[in-house]
């Protein structure tokens, strides 16, 4: 692994065709809520919360909300949730609401990743229930894969985020199993991918490489 020369506190990371970007968790420039960057793999450089928000959100229209979770689906719309609320919503590409995900999609202890499968099947991550769950688009519940009542890990401990890759595989940041976990969405099989000696919080593939967000920065894999 490659340690990239980021911000030690970079989170909510978004990959797209030119490369990383993120904010921080402290205060940015002029009082701003974060700093935001943009980082080539190679070097980075401070950009606005507008430049951010528009890689984030692929050009759609706001409302945004900072922290918030967000999906894509193949019809141009977005599924949008922030974790203090725990509900799901579809917005169009000029930001208008077209519904609300049904109380079947349940949030648990809270919502801190959204994910869309080649099936347009929705899928979350509930860190505190340790657990992953995926959705029909009408709500349906299609499966869980870990989870307890009692609120002790098992096969996840905290899973911090959801991403698909390959249509119908979900990298889960397994953050304290130290590991991204591999999720098979039609079988629900589950394995892990890649372990590490840190806590993990996020994974993306960008330009062609794999990042990963461990305790203590950014790396290439």
């Amino acid at each position: 692994m490659t340690k990239l020369a980021a911000e030690l506190d970079a989170y909510d990371v978004v990959s797209t065709s030119e490369g990383l970007f993120y904010r921080t968790l402290r205060p940015g420039p002029a009082g701003s809520v974060a700093a935001y960057f943009h980082h080539n793999l190679v070097e980075q450089a401070s950009i606005s919360a507008a430049a951010y928000n528009a890689a984030k959100y692929r050009g759609l229209v706001g409302p945004y909300q900072d922290g918030e979770a967000v999906a894509f689906l193949p019809s141009g719309h977005s599924l949008r949730c922030h974790f203090h609320e725990n509900v799901v919503r579809e917005f169009t590409p000029e930001g208008s609401i077209v519904r609300v995900l049904p109380a079947s999609v349940d949030p648990g202890m809270g919502l801190y990743a959204l994910a869309v499968d080649g099936d347009e099947h929705l899928w979350v991550a509930d860190p505190a229930m340790h657990r992953v769950a995926g959705y029909a688009q009408d709500g349906r519940p299609l499966g869980v894969v870990g989870g307890s009542e009692e609120l002790v890990p098992g096969e996840f401990d905290h899973p911090e985020d959801v991403v698909v890759y390959d249509g119908a595989y979900l990298f889960v940041s397994d953050m304290g199993h130290q590991r991204v976990a591999v999720v098979d969405t039609r079988t629900l099989a589950c394995g892990t991918y890649r372990a590490f000696d840190q806590p993990v919080w996020e994974y993306r593939r960008c330009l062609g490489r794999e990042v990963v967000r461990l305790h203590d920065g950014l790396y290439l894999l």
